[in-house]
């Protein structure tokens, strides 16, 4: 036992120093090898940086003995005080014909070989082979590796290139390159992090590494062949400056997430002849453009193509170019389609829509309150209700909305409306829902807010409620003759300064304060039975409550003639003879009314002056 445990001790100190020799460099013409055998590597030594021009002669002698120089040997050293860089200061490479093509060999150049410009291999070698300075296998069907500092344009390759190897171009300083029809396979991280601007992908290419882009972020167009039957699992993470992709007529598969990452993309292009997918205006659809699939981060318009009818949720979330929607013959819009966009012009007009909640959410265009960039709403004569849609929006306008007679939940929450449009929603709105205009900003001359005659039921925090005072400032606010109840915090403005007009009789039920608790010292509050609102709380906390009438007639002037001026049902009758001019105005000068003879008039109301022949008649509707 103890013979054979010596034998195997002396066995182990024999190998020792053939260990120790393969990380001893020796110096050869001024390169240092490692040297085993019959065989030289070529290793550099610590604390040096090796020549700028390096070339690797087949053959070195060493104290008499011929050694073949076969490829490369990575020293052990010592990384607390030692450095060890044998190519970092070389730019061009020169391999003899008896350097071996193994994972070794390749793995020392990639490695080390960081700096170089050109790789050259001698014409007579079988196992490298060299074109344009690009590194490839014996045959040239493999790129193996392409030098980290080569700018120039790649344009030339072997007649016979089947694939790029893994890793051939990583984060190499190529600008351009153009494959060849040929290349079937681009392998992982095969052109990661280049400074390639455009690349197309040709026909015959199969198959493509996960990462073989990622990271290009020079990259902004790219463009697939007709092989590329399926985009799958391909990551464009960094590709920050992409902004064009085509897709040939062989993609019958792509999975769209791939391109979520590029936030420059503007445009996405599909052949015509390309059986599964259809690009309109450069957003990606399904062939029969009944489903939208994607939309790039950049797309500045969106116009439904023929026969499409429902814009998914989310669809264009967060795309910041986005100005412009045409909507006319969509019939559905999906929650979140546009949130989060810079629309200036979206025209809701033509088909009935169904809309999802918060589809145009947080709309803004510049600066908060600058008129020019702002949201400009065309609605649809058939539109009969504001959807629960266009909170945090900027609002230069809205039209078309004659129609409208009711206001869906938190609608208009945090909004903030250039015009006074708006205010011509609320008065025919018949009802508004809890929230509406909470914390919405009026950012216009006399805020006037007229509820509808027809209203029944204020919801709680329907309005008011900023935390910016000079946009909660409101003009006077008149509160219709059917309102039964009111939620909490309804009214939160922060001031009313020509006072509140409330006109039911019958003091409205509160669930709570409905009003800013400033408003029951700041504003006055109009009723008809003061004495009433006097006794119900929480309308006995108004410091000034005043009578008010809010219908009749005062004759002005009595021109002899046979008129009647009456106020019924919210509406003006004016009764005269045939004939008989009338004429009325607003409070502010403007005709409201012209015509001859007995007349029932519906009109805002307000306060109006009524010529009938010589007879006037001031009106109080």
């Amino acid at each position: 036992m103890k013979n054979v445990v010596l034998t195997v001790i002396w066995a182990v100190f024999a190998i020792l120093p053939s260990y120790a020799d393969l990380n001893e460099a020796v110096e050869v013409g001024g390169l240092y090898y490692c040297l085993d055998g019959d065989c030289a590597y070529y290793s550099g030594r610590v604390n040096d940086y090796g020549p700028s021009v390096l070339t690797l002669s087949p053959q070195i002698s060493y104290n008499g003995k011929a050694y073949t120089v076969v490829g490369f040997k990575e020293l052990s050293y010592d990384a607390a005080g030692e450095s060890y860089d044998p190519l970092g200061y070389t730019g061009k490479i020169f391999l003899s014909e008896t350097i071996a093509n193994n994972a070794e060999n390749v793995s020392f150049l990639r490695k080390y070989g960081r700096y170089l410009q050109q790789i050259d291999v001698a014409g007579e070698s079988r196992q490298f082979s060299s074109t344009d300075g690009v590194l490839y296998d014996g045959g040239g069907e493999t790129m193996l590796m392409i030098p980290p500092k080569r700018k120039a344009a790649l344009t030339t390759f072997p007649d016979n290139l089947k694939t790029l190897a893994d890793e051939c171009g990583y984060k190499c300083s190529l600008e351009a390159i153009t494959l060849p029809e040929g290349v079937t396979a681009i392998g992982d991280y095969a052109l990661y992090m280049t400074h390639v601007s455009e690349l197309t992908v040709p026909n015959s290419v199969t198959s493509i590494g996960a990462n073989a882009f990622n990271n290009n972020q020079n990259l902004k167009i790219l463009a697939f062949g007709l092989g590329m039957n399926e985009l799958k699992d391909l990551r464009l993470d960094q590709c920050q400056s992409l902004e064009k992709v085509s897709i040939s007529s062989g993609t019958t598969y792509i999975n769209v997430s791939i391109f979520e990452p590029c936030k420059q993309m503007r445009e996405m292009t599909v052949a015509s002849d390309n059986p599964a997918y259809l690009s309109y205006e450069g957003i990606l659809y399904d062939k029969d453009a009944k489903n939208l699939l994607y939309a790039p981060y950049r797309v500045s318009s969106f116009a439904a193509p023929p026969g499409f009818e429902a814009v998914p949720p989310h669809a264009f979330e967060n795309r910041k170019a986005m100005n412009e929607a045409y909507l006319t013959n969509v019939r559905s819009v999906g929650e979140y389609a546009f949130s989060g966009t810079s629309l200036q012009n979206l025209d809701l007009s033509g088909y009935p829509k169904q809309i999802g909640e918060g589809a145009f959410s947080d709309i803004y265009c510049g600066d908060l309150f600058e008129r020019l960039n702002s949201l400009y709403i065309t609605l649809s004569p058939s539109m009969s209700e504001i959807p629960s849609a266009f909170q945090g929006c900027k609002i230069g306008s809205i039209y078309n909305c004659e129609s409208i007679n009711s206001v869906a939940e938190s609608a208009f929450a945090g909004a903030v409306f250039l015009d006074d449009s708006v205010l011509g929603i609320i008065m025919r709105s018949s009802e508004i829902g809890a929230g509406a205009f909470y914390n919405a900003k009026f950012d216009f001359a006399n805020t006037n807010i007229e509820l509808s005659d027809k209203i029944e039921v204020i919801g709680e925090r329907t309005f008011g409620g900023s935390s910016d005072s000079y946009y909660m400032n409101i003009n006077w606010l008149k509160i219709g003759p059917n309102v039964k109840r009111i939620g909490v915090a309804a009214f939160d403005f922060d001031n009313i300064w020509s006072g509140i007009y409330c006109e039911p009789d019958e003091p409205p039920v509160c669930d709570g304060d409905p009003f800013n608790s400033s408003l029951y010292q700041s504003a006055t509050l109009y009723v008809q039975t003061p004495e009433k609102y006097a006794e119900t709380a929480p309308w006995n906390k108004f410091n000034n409550i005043v009578y008010h009438e809010y219908s009749g007639v005062e004759e002005v002037a009595d021109g002899g003639e046979e008129v009647s001026v009456s106020c019924v049902g919210g509406e003006m009758r004016v009764e005269c003879a045939d004939g008989t001019a009338v004429t009325v105005w607003s409070a502010d000068g403007r005709e409201a009314y012209s015509g001859t003879g007995s007349c029932t008039i519906a009109l805002p109301r307000g306060i109006y002056i009524v010529r009938a022949g010589s007879a006037t008649r001031k009106v109080i509707l």
